[in-house]
């Protein structure tokens, strides 16, 4: 086969494209019709010499930018092919080279349209949004039970037959990570994978982590964080689009997109698409596969699997008297009520004045009807009485303080994310108010807060994390450690850890987070000598850095600290499991 010159244009690529049609590739496949074309070569419906077979054929010419990346890539997917067969993986069926250098990959041929495209209309039907989940659950799990993680799985690299009962398969493993030993020539190329995005270099990363809109948080530490799991929040991702017709989050610049995948909880999906309706079972899968840790997912795709199942099953029958609730289980004396807590917000204040206004009409319409006869069976349900404990109607509240106006444009700032300017307010917050981190949902906003700020390298960020350091109580400390365990080497990690290892900080630590400090601290054949200490005070943080040292991916050869088979480490965690309930 002769080589045309190289394209200078679109059309030029088109023409050249074309130019090989009927051509005989490898004295094996015949060259019918262009499926796709890009950039750096051209997709082929090609018949198999002697059985016409129809196959897909790819050719990358080698005046292609970046071919010798782009030819490593091809036989990645060659080797992650040769090693997988599946009905929902598209089978690699020949790899090669020809006499001018250029690479060719013979593939199945499917038929049908990407994932996307099915996705284009809208969301999916809910069952059948169900049957694809499954499908690409198997085909997930035939790959990591051979070792190979894909690393790119997004609609684009789904195909789905809707001839074949909408038979859905897997496609393009030249991101993949297979075992090692099945590796020709790994060299350079596994070393500039280990490279971490930043914000510089992430809108140039498509080439080696994939693509940003499915990237599992982790990526941040680099592709040896990448595992069977970031595939797991890949496919997360594409249920919520698949049961919602929306991406779980809305930014358009990759910096930012990369941002919300590490810091920012997914919203629920009524927020994202109020007209869809979506089963909570089907929610909760996806929201556990969308975890910021790794360890919070699903251990594995058979697990999505069985998950999946008990969602689509029928529910049970419920025989309508089952349904009902006996009159006498309502009609009963209410307890005692509560005294409100301190320190709710005015809405609820108003929601209870609501409240109390409606059940004092209902106890004047029980009033009114007091003077028909009673029922002679049976004591009357003390109704009147309870209402007569009813707490008095309290005054309005308080103008706010100076802190509390602080804390209300933090929080403002915190539900328009508006980063910047909650990081702004925080400071200020936390010098007035020791309670400012006590309620869950500011502890999650203050740290979402410093970890934009030290990304994107705010002025006052180090005066920020000093601040949250000296927080009275465990709060500011633990929300320094959790951005250590799950922020990796980005900067607001670096910057939690300087406040960890200050000896003023690390005397307020408790014992349980100070051994899991010191677990991290500890030089490799120091850190035995704490084993014992983590079995009696540690908690699932210390449990979590044993497990990393115990792990069977640890990998000594990479200068990491492993202690697998430990009898000690061992131990330890299962005392702490005993303990915590850790998993």
């Amino acid at each position: 086969m002769t080589r045309p010159p190289p394209p200078r244009s679109s059309r030029g690529r088109r023409r050249r494209a074309d130019s090989l049609l009927g051509a005989v590739v490898a004295s094996k496949y015949r060259l019918v019709e262009v499926i796709g074309l890009g950039g750096t070569g051209a997709v082929y419906r090609a018949e198999q010499l002697g059985s016409a077979d129809a196959v897909a054929l790819k050719l990358v010419h080698p005046d292609a930018e970046g071919f010798s990346l782009l030819a490593m890539r091809m036989e990645r997917e060659a080797l992650a092919g040769a090693h997988l067969r599946h009905p929902n993986i598209a089978a690699t069926l020949d790899f090669g080279s020809l006499a001018d250098g250029t690479r060719y990959l013979v593939t199945e041929l499917v038929v049908g349209r990407t994932l996307r495209d099915v996705m284009k209309s809208g969301p999916v039907e809910m069952d059948r949004a169900a049957k694809l989940a499954r499908q690409l659950c198997e085909a997930l799990r035939a790959c990591h039970a051979r070792g190979v993680v894909h690393r790119d799985l997004k609609p684009l690299n789904v195909m789905v037959d809707e001839r074949a009962g909408e038979q859905a398969k897997l496609i393009d493993f030249g991101l993949a990570r297979i075992p090692a030993r099945n590796l020709v020539s790994p060299g350079s190329e596994e070393e500039q994978e280990e490279e971490a995005p930043t914000l510089q270099n992430l809108t140039l990363h498509g080439l080696v982590f994939g693509t940003v809109a499915y990237m599992a948080p982790e990526t941040a530490q680099g592709m040896a964080a990448v595992n069977e799991r970031s595939d797991l929040y890949a496919l997360g991702v594409i249920l919520y689009e698949l049961f919602t017709g929306v991406h779980p989050f809305s930014a358009e610049d990759p910096v930012d997109l990369f941002l919300q995948h590490r810091l920012t909880p997914p919203p629920p999906m009524r927020e994202r698409a109020p007209k869809v309706v979506v089963h909570p079972g089907f929610e909760a899968i996806v929201m556990r596969l969308l975890a910021k840790r790794p360890e919070e997912r699903f251990p594995d795709a058979g697990a999505v699997l069985e998950a999946l199942d008990r969602a689509m099953a029928p529910a049970p029958h419920v025989k309508r008297a089952e349904m009902m609730t006996p009159l006498s289980s309502v009609l009963v004396d209410p307890p005692e009520p509560e005294a409100p807590a301190a320190g709710k917000r005015a809405r609820r204040s108003l929601a209870a004045l609501g409240l109390l206004g409606a059940l004092a009409a209902a106890g004047v319409a029980a009033f009114v009807r007091a003077d028909r006869p009673e029922p002679t069976a049976g004591p009357r349900p003390s109704i009147v009485r309870a209402l007569a404990t009813l707490p008095p109607v309290q005054a309005p509240p308080a103008p706010p303080s100076a802190h509390d106006a602080i804390a209300a444009r933090f929080r403002e700032s915190c539900d328009l994310d508006r980063w910047q300017a909650a990081a702004d307010a925080l400071k200020p917050w936390l010098d007035v108010d020791d309670s400012a981190l006590d309620e869950d949902e500011d502890w999650r906003c203050a740290r979402q807060a410093a970890l934009r700020a030290a990304f994107t390298s705010a002025p006052g960020v180090d005066r920020l994390f000093d601040a949250i350091a000296e927080v009275p109580g465990g709060r500011g400390i633990e929300l320094l450690y959790d951005i250590v365990e799950s922020q990796g080497g980005s900067r607001g990690a670096t910057l939690a850890w300087a406040q960890l290892k200050r000896p003023e900080v690390r005397a307020r630590l408790s014992p349980a987070l100070a051994v899991a400090v010191d677990l991290r601290l500890a030089s490799c054949r120091e850190k035995p000598a704490l084993f014992d200490r983590a079995g009696q005070v540690g908690d699932t943080r210390a449990h979590r850095v044993l497990g990393i040292l115990g792990s069977p991916r640890c990998l000594p050869h990479r200068g990491e600290c492993c202690w697998r088979k430990h009898d000690g480490l061992e131990d330890a965690m299962n005392a702490i499991e005993a303990r915590e309930g850790a998993r």
